[in-house]
């Protein structure tokens, strides 16, 4: 298994990787290559991956808000639960100790094998909000390289998606789904996956504006084909919506 991880924390990249690694090969996750994104959290770990896919977020918090070993338990038990995601299981499919990865449980042993050390402040610095995983970024300061995102959530209904639009990269949004101050309840209490193939040619935008007119006109597109459709200014039209 080749993994590419992506370290925008502040621990060390080696250790994070021989954590992972090790976590990837004892919950039997058999993917060829796994991308692991790695950002800075405020306060608690979470994480966000593909169901049957092969990319994962993971916001990792700082090591002064908890103690260690309290610490390692809430990163394997996230680490659990969205190796699981991969393996190609939605929420309803993971024993009850894997659904509510927060809950207590069994700790596996390799989450306390080698050290993980902290070699000082992150790359980018997170907001201070609630328990958003949201950075700020190089082109938040740049309008004229800032991008907007139209995107499609698979819902566990058939045939139901939410559709979204946001200045973060997909992947990054639906992790941030899961936080109950920014995310939408229809994601974080149904959300299974990503659905690239249905937003194909939505975005990206210059504006917010653009985008929430592609979002409106997705929304209508898969409406159109038998969706049924959360998101994208339903049921209230927000401002901006107009086509």
């Amino acid at each position: 298994m080749r993994l590419r991880l992506q370290n925008e924390s502040g621990y060390v990249t080696a250790d994070l990787r021989r954590i992972l690694l090790r976590g990837l090969r004892a919950c039997g996750v058999q993917r060829p290559v796994v991308e692991i994104r790695v950002v800075p959290a405020p306060k608690f770990t979470r994480g966000c991956a593909e169901i049957g896919g092969h990319r994962m977020v993971l916001a990792i918090g700082p090591p002064s808000y908890e103690d260690d070993r309290r610490f390692r338990v809430r990163l394997a038990r996230v680490l659990r639960h969205e190796f699981g995601h991969l393996k190609g299981k939605a929420h309803d499919e993971m024993a009850e100790d894997l659904r509510y990865p927060h809950e207590k449980g069994t700790v596996p042993s390799w989450a306390f094998d080698g050290p993980l050390r902290w070699r000082g402040s992150a790359r980018r610095k997170v907001t201070r909000f609630g328990y958003s995983t949201r950075i700020h970024r190089s082109s938040d300061r740049d309008p004229e390289r800032r991008l907007y995102h139209v995107y499609a959530v698979e819902l566990v209904e058939a045939r139901t998606v939410y559709v979204g639009s946001s200045a973060l990269p997909p992947a990054e949004r639906m992790g941030s789904h899961r936080d109950a101050r920014s995310g939408s309840r229809h994601v974080r209490r149904k959300g299974r996956r990503l659905r690239p193939d249905l937003s194909r040619g939505y975005g990206p935008h210059p504006t917010r504006a653009e985008a929430r007119r592609a979002e409106e006109r997705l929304a209508r597109a898969l409406e159109r084909q038998g969706f049924q459709v959360y998101g994208a200014c339903r049921p209230n039209r927000r401002p901006g919506c107009e086509l």
